[in-house]
């Protein structure tokens, strides 16, 4: 630490051309304080919300088994993306809890959302639909907007579904 401060001490002398001997000048006198008003203290803009996971008094066997409450609350592709109980992906494991479903809606926690089976592509419609109904256009969340839009996008794609 000893050697920094005299490294930063040669350096600073080296710098305004003074050598240790000659005294430095002394600094100017900062000029007199302006009256300046205040900063006004600006709200920092808001943050996207993040879609995070609902808190546990909303995890319940009625929200977990609404479709339009599972849509609104995470990301379809995270539900349609494999089996629960891993974290992240399927049926959400916060709804696999224990005491979370009854025992006639437990199998939920054991197939991959929405179906074990290759869905029908109008289920994306339908999905679609129900979400829609649920959040007015102009009362959307960015979790709603994203769903609607990425079930926009399989519905055109017919994203892993089986055509009639």
């Amino acid at each position: 630490m000893k050697h920094c401060v005299y490294l930063i001490s040669f350096m600073s002398l080296a710098c305004t051309g003074q050598s240790p001997e000659t005294p430095a000048a002394p600094a100017p006198e900062a000029p007199p304080a302006a009256d300046v008003p205040a900063a006004v203290d600006t709200p920092a803009p808001a943050a996207k919300a993040a879609s995070a996971v609902p808190g546990p008094d909303a995890v319940n066997a009625k929200n977990c088994t609404d479709l339009a409450w599972l849509l609104t609350h995470y990301d379809i592709s995270r539900l349609a993306s494999g089996s629960s109980p891993a974290p992240g992906t399927g049926y959400p494991v916060e709804c696999c809890a224990e005491g979370v479903l009854t025992e006639d809606d437990s199998w939920r926690c054991e197939l991959d959302w929405p179906s074990s089976d290759v869905v029908d592509c109008r289920t994306w419609s339908e999905y679609q639909a129900i979400l829609a109904a649920a959040h007015p256009e102009g009362a959307r969340s960015e979790q709603v907007q994203t769903n609607l839009t990425i079930l926009t996008k399989w519905i055109i794609e017919k994203h892993h579904c089986m055509s009639e």
